[in-house]
């Protein structure tokens, strides 16, 4: 929400800590709240997504130390748990080389 609504990083943290207050039947009741609180505390400190704090917080609560993903910027960030891009450069650097392209 930060980097496309151009909002600051802590007006977005209250946003979405106000989500929590609903008590929706989405959430599930065996991840504790408190997963969800310091994914948010994490992205605003972090300056990640939202989402991608959810996950390092969820993989932390579980016992999880690996986490795969195409954002090699979150490893630089993220110490916790092991980042790590399952996609080779090479193939990675083809498929923006295509996606330019297209958009272009």
């Amino acid at each position: 929400m930060t980097k496309y609504l151009k909002l600051r990083r802590v007006n977005v943290a209250k946003a979405l800590l106000s989500t929590l207050s609903i008590e929706s039947p989405a959430f599930y009741d065996n991840i504790p709240r408190s997963v969800a609180e310091n994914a948010i505390a994490m992205a605003s400190e972090l300056n990640i997504s939202s989402w991608d704090s959810y996950l390092i917080e969820l993989a932390l609560e579980l016992g999880i130390n690996k986490i795969y993903t195409i954002d090699e910027e979150l490893a630089k960030k993220v110490k916790d748990v092991e980042i790590e891009n399952p996609i080779p450069r090479d193939v990675m650097k083809e498929y923006h080389k295509y996606i330019q392209n297209k958009i272009m």
